[in-house]
């Protein structure tokens, strides 16, 4: 942690002390009388305001019959508003049930890097909506339009709805999309209706924050012709519809995804665009389009010896060779993949529930004979280039 202080706490004056914490320092001031904290001040992004200063002062400091100092009251602002203010009393040597501070049963607290850096750029605009019992925490990725008449969508899947009316000329949404995340899920989903169609207007039906957030920019990232980031959103979709078996709707955004990485140089989201479009295409059962995606895909990440990443591709050549009847070859590039896993100690298809072809899979597609065996042996054995050019010749 970065700390500097201006001047040390005990001195009288205008004391502060600034603290590198995520995102945007922290500066605690110094009551020049009591030598006590009164504010601390800091910078957070809001999705309709962006960068705005976020206030939080300490009030009427009080004593404990213990010795011990507490806040009385504490008042936070938001963009110079108030925006909450709480009274607090405080009572000494209360036994507390060791209970209280257990995990409850069933569940498993996990660390989300995603949710976390969410939750440090915009912990105040958040808790706004979870002091009103309404909580927002969650990234919202899901898309369910349904055409209420010709042309007209009434787009679902978040706690904010849109309409979207799509025209000669471009497209008019009916209430924007709630955030930034929220705006590239919907922008993409725009790009498989009205591929290439401008949003010529957003109309807000009321004035609250939650209605009017990116109005303005929504338009404003498509005239800025941020294709990368419409391409990452597309690949977003894919996952999304991919997670959920919608194997349709995930070809149709990982071909999107693989339209807009091809011009770009980005050769590596171009690499995993085609791999969730050779996934999807295999799940539909149109194996010769599914090899064709991986071949063009794997050889970027075979020239920059990504190993990591051709453990999931030899996996699903494997696959696609199982469909095809092809066990020996299967085998092959099983005993491949193994052998990357032991070097790397990637299981990203276990915990994932990818195609995982292994010695257990050989055996439950009709055994493992003498021919398998000895594949699944050869495939252990071979180098990562000449793994590569097998999958390749297949």
């Amino acid at each position: 942690m970065d700390v500097t202080a201006s001047s040390c706490l005990a001195e009288a004056g205008d004391d502060s002390v600034t603290i590198g914490h995520g995102t945007s320092p922290i500066t605690i001031t110094m009551d020049p009388d009591t030598g006590l904290p009164a504010t601390a001040t800091t910078l957070e992004s809001d999705p309709l305001r962006r960068d705005v200063e976020l206030v939080v002062s300490y009030q009427d400091w009080a004593e404990t019959e213990s010795g011990i100092s507490f806040l009385a009251t504490v008042v936070i602002t938001y963009d110079g508003e108030p925006v909450h203010q709480e009274t607090r009393t405080v009572s000494t040597d209360v036994e507390i049930d060791a209970s209280m501070f257990e995990v409850p049963e069933g569940v498993e607290p996990a660390f989300d890097a995603t949710l976390a850096e969410r939750g440090d750029l915009s912990h105040q605009y958040l808790q706004s909506f979870a002091a009103g019992g309404s909580p927002r925490d969650g990234l919202q990725l899901g898309v369910e339009a349904t055409e209420s008449m010709p042309g007209v969508f009434h787009v679902t899947g978040g706690t904010h709805h849109t309409l979207a009316v799509l025209q000669d000329d471009g497209v008019v949404l009916i209430e924007a999309p709630l955030d930034e995340t929220r705006s590239a899920v919907v922008e993409a989903w725009l790009e498989t209706v009205a591929p290439g169609q401008p949003v010529t207007h957003v109309i807000q039906s009321h004035h609250h924050s939650d209605h009017e957030v990116l109005a303005e920019s929504l338009a404003i990232s498509r005239e800025d012709g941020d294709a990368y980031g419409v391409a990452r959103a597309h690949w977003g979709m894919f996952d999304n519809e991919w997670y959920q078996g919608e194997t349709d709707a995930a070809l149709r955004f990982a071909d999107l995804a693989v339209a807009g990485f091809t011009p770009l140089d980005a050769p590596f989201d171009l690499g995993w665009a085609r791999f969730a479009q050779a996934d999807s295409l295999q799940r539909l059962g149109r194996f010769e389009e599914a090899k064709a995606a991986l071949n063009t895909a794997v050889r970027a990440f075979a020239d920059a010896g990504d190993l990591s990443a051709l453990v999931l591709f030899f996996e699903q050549y494997a696959a696609l060779a199982i469909k095809l009847d092809q066990r020996r070859r299967a085998a092959r590039l099983a005993g491949a993949a193994q052998r990357l896993q032991e070097r790397t100690g990637m299981r990203l298809s276990e915990a994932q529930g990818w195609r995982n072809v292994n010695r257990a899979t050989l055996a439950a597609l009709g055994g493992i004979d003498e021919s398998v065996e000895a594949e699944l042996q050869a495939g252990h054995m071979m180098e990562t280039s000449a793994a590569v050019a097998f999958a390749l010749d297949g």
